[in-house]
Formats: structure tokens, sequence, C-alpha cells
């Protein structure tokens, strides 16, 4: 025997479950939209932080290089014992005072900037930003030990040797903080 189901009770058994699960979807969607309106503001300060930590890092780098070029310290070098009356300078007074200038070089900005950086992250960018800084802080050492008279001709090579590794790792943290910013959120 076929039982007769009133078409509203049909109706009302199969409108249920699908209310049940439209209700559902709509408090997912709105739970995501409103974990995105709050997270958006937060991500998007927390990345121009990122992209300026990385900015002033870049900056005290470049300029640290700027400084620490050895070719313009050595002329400076030179042009000093020049003005002195040494028509010929010793070369390794020479490689003491191109020392000297070197150990002058602000340092200081580069370690600040990178603590910023460091904190920030992530570790691809911190990776390249700490072989930058340890370059930084290796021509620094090399150029104070130099500076208290016992640079050699040698001394000034591994100070070039020094700049060119140094030079390296500004570009290759600059690519990676390229990358990070860049990428999609």
């Amino acid at each position: 025997m076929i039982a007769h189901v009133d078409p509203a009770v049909t109706s009302a058994l199969i409108a249920a479950p699908v209310a049940v699960l439209a209700a559902g979807a709509a408090y997912a969607a709105g739970r995501l939209q409103a974990r995105g309106a709050h997270h958006g503001p937060i991500d998007a300060v927390r990345r121009q932080h990122q992209r300026d930590a990385y900015a002033a890092l870049l900056q005290a780098l470049r300029e640290f290089a700027s400084a620490t070029d050895v070719d313009r310290c050595n002329r400076q070098a030179y042009e000093e014992f020049q003005a002195a009356g040494v028509l010929v300078p010793d070369l390794a007074l020479q490689a003491v005072r191109v020392c000297q200038l070197l150990e002058a070089a602000p340092i200081e900005p580069v370690r600040a900037a990178f603590a910023v950086v460091e904190l920030e992250g992530p570790e691809s960018v911190t990776e390249s930003v700490r072989a930058a800084h340890d370059h930084a802080e290796g021509l620094v050492a090399t150029a104070a030990w130099g500076a208290r008279g016992a640079a050699r001709r040698e001394t000034v090579n591994e100070l070039y040797d020094d700049r060119e590794k140094l030079d390296e790792a500004i570009r290759t943290f600059t690519a990676a903080a390229q990358e990070e910013l860049n990428r999609r959120p």
C-alpha cells in the first residue's frame, strides 16, 4: 500500500536540511570574511613594517659599503701622505692608514637595522642578512686589527676580498627581500 504524503510535508522535509546546510555555509563564510577583515589591515601593517626594515638595512649597508670602498680609502691615504710631503709612502704605513679609514666606517646603523630585520624575518631573508652583517663585521675587525699598526700589503688584499664578499651578500639580501615583498600574502 502506498501512502499518500502531503506535498507540504514533503517540501518541509526537503527544505529543512537544505536550510541547515545554507545557514552553516553562510556562518562559515561570515567567519572567514570577518577574519579577513580583521587580519587584512594587520597583515598590511606588518608587510609595510618589513618593507621599511628591509629598506633601512639596505640603506645602512650601502652607506657602509660606500665608506669602506678600499680603492677610495687607498687614494685618500696616498693623498694624505702626499700632502704631508711624503712622495712615496711606505706601503705598510699606507696600509695602516687605509685600515684606520675603514675602521671609521659607520657600522652602528648596520647593526641596528640588522636587529630589526632579524626579528621581522622570515628565515629566507634573515639568512642572507646574517651573511651581509657578518661580512661587514669581519671587514671592521680586519680594519681594526690593521689600524693598530699590524697592517701589511696582504691586509689590504684581505680587505678587498672582504668587500667583494660584502657586495655579494648585499646583492643576495636585496634579492631575498624583493622576493619576500613581492610574493602574494
